[in-house]
């Protein structure tokens, strides 16, 4: 016992986030000389040093200003994780070798019972002051600039190939989660090889939990994987939890061919030679928590320490074998290394001082010989490990926990560190600025506090940064700093809440990162700080409320939109316990030192209590069956009420036979239909795991068969089960108990993390309820909630799974496991809940099957994806046409009788022409005879139909027509005939009407006798024969044709021109053809024509009579005039126009006469004058009837101007 104790004291005050406070000058020497520190000598000396502070929520004041008390905060989280594992009478820490037998039972063999995924969150929305969970390191994958390792306190080690866009955890059933460093080998053949150096570096696993390393984060050595990190195997440096040691640093040897690889632990420097298998201890003491190399040269390493009130740097120039006497030594804690290949002979060393504070920046030029300083740490300005923007106020800091150095490989003289925040300077140490923050300086970035590991990539000037809050990287010399984490679930929870009214909606308080929700889906940070208790009203899931430290509560009504504070003026213990009353929503109960109520929400509270104690409440529960019955208890007592915390209020300890005495009380549950009935969790690492009592307290019975000898942090009942289902949470896992037998593990696909709380979600479907875990390490975690039996496993056969419809499929369940109920869906629209049905498939296609099995254990689904292929038959062609027969052109409508599926059709119609139309319409033009055929292709192959000589086209029966010319004279009168006749002809028979025949297409034929005659013409052709006679069509006569001549009258005017034309042909005549020039005509003797435009034209007339014919044509006999409306140009103006009494005419030029017309051509002013120029006539309109008018000027030179005038 006591040299465990010593390295519970060892690990705690020089190695954690507590070892560099002064308070620890109040302990007592002896004992911690001889290893038999317990808690309570721990908390006395630390509350005694803080006493005559009045801290109050971490700060105390100082000189009128408000300070923080450095570790104030780890020292009550390793408080609130601690003092529930103690011994509670003698303060004693626990012997963890029984824990070590555990873990051998549970590496590899997880349970099978439950069904965990996890929950979140995985990405924080507004990343720098909030974040996920707290980064230890990163290894590069050589050559790569995406891919890396990055290891995590208490959530493992992680994988990204897309520069942190995706995350992959690698070790989940590991039994140390915690990850201090990592090295990575990327051989030229295969996955890459992983050494990681297991536990917490900083702090412990269970560190932000309030505590050291606790059992599950020290370290059991280095695992190595030889495949990428999907297995892990032990390697030859091996530890055990109960040792509580730690691997600080890994460093290889590059010159080793990957062999060579040193360790630096609390127990030393080990070095392996063959890979891992063998690990020599090289040195027992010093102990480092730094180590490089030489850059260049292996065989000289530096190594560094930390202690009470000293830290050293030693050197080796012989791989380690020897280090002799310490090179360097400082007032302080711990020192922290880094070398650069751009100068390989300098060292920087950052000490942090005794307070955690800065001591100094020194420089070795000389590889380590030497360490001259070149940062006073003591001056304001440069105290750069505390929390302000410019490095004044107080020298203090959290050096043991955060403390960092790096140099760029690049550039020797760039240098970072970092503490609380970060800061650089680019002249080798001298001068430093602020490069981030961990709540905002001007101009200066928000990046999360307590930096952990600077990491330069792949000897580039791209620096990373793993810190309390996730992982960093700047490629611009810490101007922008991008956000790594989202991907990694490594939230460190201490509680929970979830809602009721809707599935999946939750609140969680985390170390470190505030209280994040989980609403609608998505995560957000909804309260900074630490977060603590949480609770989601059960009858709306917008009303939440949460808490900081010591029972600072917030309550929303918006889902966190908006947030009131509704606690102040006590301060309960770190985890401040408080609860929502089951029948009441508005009634909340709150412990402090004692019990608190508000029946408005938390607006007003009143106390219920008056124990008079000292001792913070830590866990509170209230009957859902009697919401009068509240207990509430300390570590060390449970006290409850049963009339409802009224006015008369009155408590009483039933705290009776529980075994506080070895174990502390953690978690409370009332039975759901029974107040008195109650189970505790307890938690220390012995048998005492869960207590019940069924008389209200009277009474405990130990009902921890089945449990591990650890703590268990809490115990839930399932209040849907009609018997007694409790859940329990432990160090290792969750784990199940039903009616009254032993416990047994629930932990299947949950890693192996601490689970802090459970809480169940009921469902209106108790099936479809839900199990949630809060992990300490891997955030929220959710199952199904347990079954006896086994859940089903579904799946199915059908056959045959290929033909053609209808088909028939025989399906058979060959699902596992006890099933009750089957729901096929067979893809089709048809479904069955029969075991094995048939189903038949009527219509072509792919089908995707689907089983859903139901049972006593839960359900299972499986869907087979494109299962079932029902074929088309092959299409059998046919066709048909509305017409088979007719003249050309033909128009012919085919219509497809193919039978099954078609897709395409393919027609040729016999004359060249084609289609792909399925119904389509076709013109035959040449007469003939045609076959048809079509071709039809569906998804079930192709057919062809051919129908011989099917369409017969006919030539068409022809019309006979003919013209002759002339068809008067004179004997003898030759006579040409134009065959007219439409369509196909083969032969023509003429009679000419004298006797004359022939069968000439076009004959000229001879009258040669005076008298009338009928002409015939009769064709014939494939289509058919036709004739046409014309009777009287030859007149031959012994007349003289007749002399053609005309007149017209008048010859000219102003359009409209109505022209009188007279025949003067000599001889007889009977039949007269007019063509006026403008395309009129008449067949009158005299005719009257009206030409409407003007320009000039040719008029012709042929004469005909029985001695012939005669014609004449007279050029441009006509002449029609223009007319306008308004002349107004620089020689002429006529004006005004329209006019009343006058018309003005005003010319440049000298006029011969004006006339002026009525519209059908009567002149009604006739002038003619000899006028000069110029001339200025006014035109006496006012005898004239109004209307329309045509004006006539004659120039001098005989040009003429006609004008339109309106007479109004």
């Amino acid at each position: 016992m006591k040299n465990f104790t010593l390295l519970v004291f060892v690990i705690f005050f020089l190695f954690g986030t507590l070892r560099s406070q002064e308070w620890i000058q109040n302990l007592p020497k002896d004992k911690l000389e001889s290893g038999t520190l317990n808690f309570f000598e721990i908390q006395e000396a630390f509350y005694d040093y803080w006493e005559p502070f009045n801290v109050d929520n971490g700060y105390y004041m100082l000189d009128g200003e408000k300070e923080k008390a450095p570790y104030y905060k780890q020292f009550k989280r390793w408080e609130w994780y601690w003092e529930s594992r103690v011994n509670p009478q003698t303060g004693a820490f626990p012997d963890l070798k029984a824990l070590d037998e555990y873990y051998k039972t549970i590496t590899d063999n997880k349970s099978m019972s439950g069904n965990w995924t996890t929950m979140g969150p995985s990405t924080v929305p507004n990343p720098g002051y909030a974040g996920l969970g707290r980064v230890n390191c990163v290894a590069f994958v050589p050559g790569s600039s995406s891919a890396y390792y990055a290891g995590t306190a208490s959530g493992g080690i992680w994988y990204t190939n897309d520069d942190g866009s995706s995350w992959t955890n690698l070790n989940d059933s590991t039994p140390v989660l915690g990850v201090s460093d990592i090295l990575v080998i990327n051989p030229a053949i295969g996955p890459d090889i992983l050494y990681i150096a297991t536990g917490d570096r900083d702090g412990g696993s269970m560190w932000s939990l309030g505590g050291q390393q606790s059992n599950d984060n020290n370290s059991i050595g280095v695992l190595k994987s030889i495949d990428g990190g999907a297995t892990w195997t032990t390697t030859g440096l091996t530890f055990t939890v109960n040792q509580k040691r730690r691997v600080n640093r890994l460093l290889m040897d590059p010159n080793s061919a990957y062999q060579t690889i040193y360790a630096a632990t609390t127990n030393g420097v080990y070095k392996t030679t063959d890979g891992g298998v063998t690990w020599p201890q090289v040195s027992g003491s010093p102990a480092f928590i730094d180590m490089e190399f030489k850059p260049g040269d292996p065989t000289t390493i530096y190594g560094s320490t930390e202690g009470w009130t000293t830290t050293s740097i030693y050197r080796s120039t012989n791989s380690g074998a020897n280090w002799g006497s310490a090179i360097a030594t400082y007032s302080g804690r711990r020192t922290e290394l880094a070398v650069s290949y751009n100068q390989p002979t300098w060292v920087y060393a950052l000490v942090c001082n005794t307070n955690g504070g800065m001591e100094g920046v020194y420089k070795s030029t000389n590889s380590g010989g030497s360490y001259p300083q070149v940062l006073n740490g003591s001056v304001s300005g440069n105290y750069l490990l505390n929390w302000s923007c410019t490095g004044t106020g107080t020298n203090n800091g959290q050096g043991t926990y955060d403390l960092i150095i790096a140099v760029d490989p690049n550039n020797a003289n760039t240098v970072y560190v970092g503490g609380v925040n970060s800061w650089k300077s680019t002249d080798g140490g001298l001068n430093f600025n602020i490069v981030n923050h961990w709540s905002g300086c001007t101009g200066i970035q928000t990046v999360h506090a307590d930096k952990h590991f600077f990491a330069f990539q792949n000897g580039t000037s791209t620096l990373f940064e793993a810190n309390d809050g996730g992982l960093y990287k700047t490629t611009d010399g810490g101007g922008i700093w991008s956000h790594l984490s989202d991907g990694m679930a490594i939230g460190q929870i201490y509680r929970m809440g979830i809602a009721q009214t809707v599935s999946d909606e939750i609140i969680i308080g985390l170390q470190d990162n505030g209280t994040k929700a989980r609403l609608s889906g998505t995560w957000s940070d909804v309260i900074g700080g630490d977060g603590f208790e949480c609770i989601i009203d059960y009858t709306n899931e917008n009303t939440q409320y949460g808490a900081l430290y010591f029972g600072n509560i917030f309550r929303t009504y918006d889902s966190w939109a908006n947030a009131t504070q509704i606690t102040s003026g006590n301060q309960g213990a770190w985890c401040t316990p408080y609860l929502i009353d089951p029948l009441y929503n508005n009634m909340l109960y709150v412990g402090f030192t004692e019990v608190w109520k508000s029946t408005d929400y938390g607006n007003n509270w009143s106390q219920i209590s008056n124990q008079g104690g000292t001792t913070d409440f830590q866990n509170m529960a209230i009957s859902t069956s009697n919401h009068n019955y509240i207990y509430a208890a300390t570590y060390s007592n449970i006290y409850r009420t049963t009339n409802g915390g009224g006015a008369s209020t009155t408590w009483t300890d039933i705290t009776s036979n529980l075994p506080v005495g070895s174990s502390n009380i953690t978690y409370i549950a009332v039975k759901d239909d029974n107040p008195d009935h109650v189970w505790v969790s307890m938690g220390e690492y012995n048998s005492n795991g869960v207590y019940e009592t069924t008389n209200g307290g009277t009474s405990w019975t130990n009902i921890s068969s089945g449990l591990p000898p650890l703590p268990v942090m809490c115990v839930i009942q399932n209040h849907q089960y009609s018997g007694i289902e409790l859940y329990a949470g432990t160090d290792v896992g969750v784990y199940v108990m039903r009616d009254g037998g032993s416990w047994i593990p629930f932990s299947d696909g949950l890693p192996n993390v601490v689970v802090t709380e459970l809480e169940i979600y009921y469902d209106a479907t108790p099936t479809d309820s839900k199990l949630y875990a809060a992990t300490f390490g891997r955030n929220v975690w959710t199952s199904d909630l347990y079954s006896p039996y086994s859940v089903p496993v579904a799946d199915f056969v059908g056959g045959p799974t290929i033909g053609l419809p209808p088909m028939d499929v025989n399906f058979t369940d060959l699902s596992q496991n006890t099933v009750t109920s089957w729901e096929w869906d067979f893809g089709d629209g048809n479904t069955s809940t029969l075991q094995n049905p048939v189903n038949s498939y009527t219509t072509p296609g792919v089908y995707s099957v689907q089983l859903i099995v139901v049972g006593p254990g839960g359900s299972d689904s499986i869907t087979k994806t494109d299962y079932i292929t029902v074929n088309y038959h092959a299409p059998t062609c046919d066709f048909m046409a509305d017409v088979t027969s007719g003249i050309v052109p033909l128009t012919v409508n085919f219509t497809d009788l193919s039978v099954d599926s078609v897709d395409t059709w393919s027609w040729d119609f016999g004359d060249g022409g084609t289609s792909s139309e399925q119904n389509p319409q076709y013109d035959y033009g040449i007469p003939g005879l045609y076959t048809v055929s079509l071709t039809v292709t569906g998804p079930g192959g192709n057919d062809t139909h051919v129908k011989t000589d099917y369409i017969t086209v006919n030539y068409p029966a022809p019309t006979a027509g003919f013209n002759g010319y002339p068809t008067i004279g004179a004997p003898p009168l030759n006579v040409v005939f134009t065959d007219m006749s439409v369509d196909t002809v083969n032969t023509w028979t003429w009679n000419f009407g004298d006797g004359g025949t022939s069968v000439v297409q076009n004959p000229v034929h001879q009258y040669v006798s005076a008298g009338t005659y009928t002409v015939s013409l009769t064709v014939s052709g494939p289509g058919g024969s036709d004739a046409e006679v014309k009777p009287n069509y030859i007149s031959v006569s012994n007349l003289p044709p007749p002399v053609a001549d005309f007149s017209g009258n008048p010859l000219s005017g102003f359009f409209p021109l109505l022209v009188n034309f007279s025949d003067l042909t000599s001889g007889t005549v009977s039949q007269w053809t007019w063509y006026f020039g403008d395309g009129g005509t008449s067949a009158m003797q005299n005719p009257g024509h009206t030409y409407l435009n003007s320009g000039n034209y040719t008029v012709s007339l042929k004469s005909t009579g029985p001695g012939g014919s005669d014609s004449i044509a007279k050029v441009n006999y006509i002449t029609v005039l223009v007319g306008i409306e308004e002349l107004n140009t620089e020689i002429l103006k006529v004006y005004p126009n329209p006019c009343n009494d006058y018309l003005m005419i005003s010319s440049k030029e000298a006029v011969r006469s004006i006339k002026m017309a009525d519209i059908i051509g009567n002149i009604v002013k006739d002038e003619f004058l000899q006028c000069p120029a110029p001339c200025d006539r006014k035109i006496n309109m006012i005898d004239l009837h109004p209307g329309i008018y045509f004006c006539r000027i004659i120039m001098e030179d005989g040009s003429m101007v006609l004008i339109k005038v309106l007479k109004e």
